[in-house]
């Protein structure tokens, strides 16, 4: 089922690569057309990716080309936008050090440690954090880029940037020896757990702070009320921890991660996570759910797992599994063979409430071949 259902998301890259051609695709409209940007804007590493995983996927040497140079020509347009802000972490570290592990290409690699960079000038060792940036946030009418408003959020962090910029750090830190990433991403990591997680394993999405990083305002914009739990904010935070996790084998990572997959078990009875964690009966988003599998799965990359760990990377599997049955779309699909459907990027303005979304698209790829990549090592 993994083998096939990767194939099949793989395909839909390939098809959508012709399609949009040096456009990056960010989510599906209701007469089936994608809404693209000419530079990926904060998905513009999801789109490289998926582009590199399928040329490294398939057996045609012309299909491998023409797929190798999108993704590289894509580079270069995603390398024009600002890295002061929170999203150049995840399109670097994506389109990079996640690519070169696909590719063995160090070009890659050196992509990679460009965004590791970034996140350290962006960090603000007052606040402990990084804040979200300088940001213009898509979807936007991008036929001028530039003249798209630009948002400054240095005095805000927010419960993405956990998983956005934080993994790029730890890979930096690893692969250079230099413990300033490392030192970083603990900071900022620790501070999360103070800022953005409730007791109970649920999270806000923004907090705004003054210049002792003391909160001043609390802010769920894509919840339902401020007391509500946005799920992909929910998933953003588990994979972020799981990487923590992952570099430090540290239990403050763990255990939130366990009371946060036990709140997203008692919400969901076994579904797709609803957009809002607290409207059990609303529309799902299906990326939620791939962002938290890949995780989960992700958490059993150290050597030294235990019992906790394995029961958290099966918990993953069952969610890919049942993002597999539900959401990959079949071939009389309105979006066509191989999207993930049922995503929702942000419910309370409407924007693309039901529908495949880019990133949905990337996650759940990125965690089927997580799943067979360990299969092979095993040798089954």
């Amino acid at each position: 089922m993994w083998t096939e259902a990767l194939s099949r998301i793989l395909e839909r890259v390939r098809h959508v690569s012709a399609t949009v051609g040096p456009r990056f695709p960010l989510f599906v409209e209701p007469d089936g057309k994608w809404n693209t940007t000419t530079d990926g804007n904060w998905c513009a590493g999801y789109w490289i990716g998926l582009q590199f995983l399928a040329a490294a996927r398939t057996d045609s040497d012309a299909e491998r080309q023409r797929l190798t140079e999108l993704a590289r020509s894509g580079i270069e347009r995603m390398e024009s936008q600002t890295t002061q802000n929170i999203f150049a972490g995840v399109n670097h570290h994506v389109a990079g050090f996640w690519a070169y592990d696909v590719t063995g290409d160090p070009a890659l690699q050196a992509l990679g440690l460009r965004g590791a960079q970034a996140m350290r000038e962006l960090y603000n060792p007052h606040i402990r954090q990084i804040p979200i940036g300088m940001v213009r946030l898509a979807p936007f009418d991008d036929a001028n880029p530039e003249d798209a408003p630009l948002h400054n959020l240095m005095d805000t962090t927010a419960v993405d940037v956990i998983h956005t910029s934080l993994p790029v750090l730890w890979r930096a830190a690893a692969e250079t020896g230099d413990r300033s990433f490392a030192d970083i991403a603990m900071a900022h990591a620790l501070r999360h757990l103070e800022l953005h997680c409730r007791p109970d394993g649920s999270t806000i999405q923004m907090t705004r702070v003054d210049d002792n990083g003391e909160p001043v305002e609390r802010l769920n914009p894509l919840g339902d009320t401020l007391d509500s739990c946005w799920s992909r904010g929910l998933a953003w935070h588990i994979a972020g921890l799981a990487d923590a996790y992952v570099a430090t084998g540290l239990a403050a990572f763990l255990d939130p991660v366990e009371r946060s997959v036990r709140y997203l078990r008692a919400s969901c009875n076994g579904r797709i996570p609803a957009w809002d964690l607290t409207v059990p009966t609303g529309t799902r988003d299906s990326s939620a759910a791939a962002i938290t599998a890949y995780g989960l799965l992700r958490i059993a990359a150290r050597p030294d797992a235990d019992g906790r760990v394995t029961e958290l990377e099966a918990e993953g599997r069952r969610l890919l599994h049942v993002l597999i049955q539900s959401c990959l779309d079949s071939e009389d699909a309105p979006t066509g063979l191989g999207g993930i459907a049922h995503g929702c990027y942000q419910y309370p303005q409407g924007v693309a409430v039901d529908t495949e979304l880019i990133w949905g698209d990337f996650y759940t790829a990125a965690a089927l071949d997580l799943v067979l990549s360990r299969c092979a090592e095993a040798g089954r």
